[in-house]
């Protein structure tokens, strides 16, 4: 049965930021000088009307969530973005009503098919991972718990109980 408090997606907004490093930094064995954030605005509206906007951002980490000795560092960081793009729509289309957890929970497995699908379409020598697409994911899920708390005047970490949540944590 929903409740009041229940969002539902309204609108989803992504961007990049480029950050060149002074001194290249040696991660996982691979020499790096830069990071790709990928930042997340999500309006959220409830049953009664009231909106909000989320805000969510996370490094592409490509190094660590898509180590590979096949594909450069820009072929998976482009298949981290074209994986972003698709993460957007789906999330953009995403018509559950409730709580953030349920929204993500139920199309976690559309991010995986679409991680699938871009791997495909872009012939990668290496799939893109479960992480890698848990990690483009995190973006938009930290915008939509934003978007949950602001909406309803809260730190989203204050909604992860019965009065906001219709499943125990232990349901996911």
């Amino acid at each position: 049965m929903p409740r009041a408090t229940d969002i539902h997606v309204e609108d989803v907004t992504y961007s990049y930021e480029e950050f060149i490093y002074r001194t290249p930094i040696k991660f996982g064995g691979v020499a790096v000088d830069r990071a790709t954030n990928l930042n997340v605005e999500c309006v959220v509206g409830t049953a009664a009307g009231r909106q909000a906007v989320g805000f969510g951002s996370m490094p592409l980490g490509n190094v660590w969530s898509f180590p590979s000795r096949v594909l450069g560092y820009d072929a998976t960081l482009a298949a981290m973005k074209a994986l972003a793009e698709r993460v957007a729509r789906i999330m953009a289309d995403c018509e559950i009503v409730g709580h953030p957890i349920d929204l993500t929970w139920s199309v976690e497995s559309a991010y995986m098919n679409a991680a699938r699908e871009v791997s495909y379409e872009r012939k990668l020598a290496e799939p893109i991972p479960p992480l890698c697409t848990l990690v483009v994911a995190s973006a938009f899920d930290a915008a939509l718990h934003d978007g949950f708390g602001k909406v309803h005047g809260l730190n989203c970490y204050h909604t992860y109980g019965p009065d906001f949540m219709t499943h125990d944590l232990g349901h996911y």
